[in-house]
């Protein structure tokens, strides 16, 4: 294999990987529950597809998958998903549950992906909610998760925080993302 190399968790429908893609690296593997989303997938490209729960996959199986060993990614992304943070759970209930919110393991998910794949970077995206002064404990959980996988594998990950709003890039939306 040559070129750049993405794994992606939580790929959706591509839009990560697509922006990836025109950066020129290639979809080694991607992972998505969602079957409309990997009909999607398949439908439009032909990138290797896991189509099962993050929490299930070993990251063996990804690697594999994807013809990759231990450390030869070039990138893992993925927008594990907002719920936990999102604004929309504080509307319906007065406050989002965050890590408290099952479905925040699928960032420990992540986080479990990225120690063992160990790829030369790493991008996760999501709502702006892990960023709130206050309601960060999503945010406090990657920078310690990273010095842990850092002192376990001798990496040298660090977390730069931005908060970027679509509308500035062209998309006709207010939308704004946090990046890491």
């Amino acid at each position: 294999m040559t070129g750049l190399t993405a794994i992606s968790l939580f790929t959706g429908a591509g839009g990560l990987d697509f922006g990836f893609e025109a950066a020129g690296f290639r979809t080694a593997v991607a992972l998505e529950i969602d079957k409309r989303c990997c009909a999607t997938l398949r439908h439009n490209r032909s990138w290797p597809l896991i189509d099962r729960d993050v929490t299930t996959v070993p990251t063996k199986e990804l690697l594999a998958v994807a013809e990759l060993g231990v450390g030869e990614a070039d990138v893992l992304i993925g927008g594990p998903p907002c719920q936990p943070f999102s604004k929309s759970g504080f509307w319906a209930t007065g406050d989002a549950k965050r890590l408290d919110d099952p479905r925040a393991t699928t960032l420990e998910a992540y986080l479990r992906v990225l120690a063992e794949a160990q790829p030369r970077a790493f991008l996760l995206e999501n709502v702006e909610g892990p960023g709130f002064k206050g309601k960060d404990e999503g945010l406090k959980l990657i920078h310690s998760r990273l010095l842990a996988i850092n002192e376990a594998h001798g990496t040298r990950y660090r977390a730069t925080i931005a908060t970027l709003n679509a509308a500035d890039y062209g998309v006709p939306q207010l939308r704004k993302r946090i990046f890491v």
